[in-house]
């Protein structure tokens, strides 16, 4: 099932002539957006659970890195996290790499457009996180 807010944040996408894709499955319904930044591609995730305007938006995979550099990227990630207040980072350990995450508030007038503006934050927030990420990973 497609739920309400999928919906209307697709639409709002390609209203802008910006490609996104639509997947769903048993438990929710997912936008999909792959952005090309300056130094990396990302592919961003607006996901829906029910026909409120309760959206996680989600970008894994930001930078991956070897084992040996955890300490390291574990300390940029919470550097990162005191410069940047609407999104968190976050390592996931069994993957080595960095994810980042957000969430539209639930009581959110209109899903399409606050969800059009956290696009537009994720994806300069992940271009400006991207450097420091990787001076963490392959600095010495």
């Amino acid at each position: 099932m497609i739920f309400r807010a999928t919906e209307e944040i697709a639409d709002r996408f390609e209203s802008d002539g910006v490609d996104c894709e639509i997947e769903e499955n048993e438990n929710a319904s997912i936008v999909h957006l792959t952005i090309k930044l300056e130094y990396n591609e990302i592919t961003i995730l607006f996901i829906s659970t029910d026909d409120g305007a309760d959206v996680a938006i989600r970008v894994f995979d930001l930078a991956s890195f070897p084992e040996a550099r955890m300490d390291a990227v574990l300390r940029a990630v919470n550097t990162l996290n005191r410069a940047y207040r609407f999104a968190a980072f976050s390592v996931d350990e069994e993957k080595d790499r960095v994810d980042v995450r957000a969430d539209l508030p639930v009581n959110t007038a209109d899903v399409a457009e606050a969800a059009y503006e956290m696009f537009l934050r994720m994806t300069s927030i992940c271009n400006e996180a991207y450097p420091e990420l990787m001076k963490a990973i392959w600095s010495d």
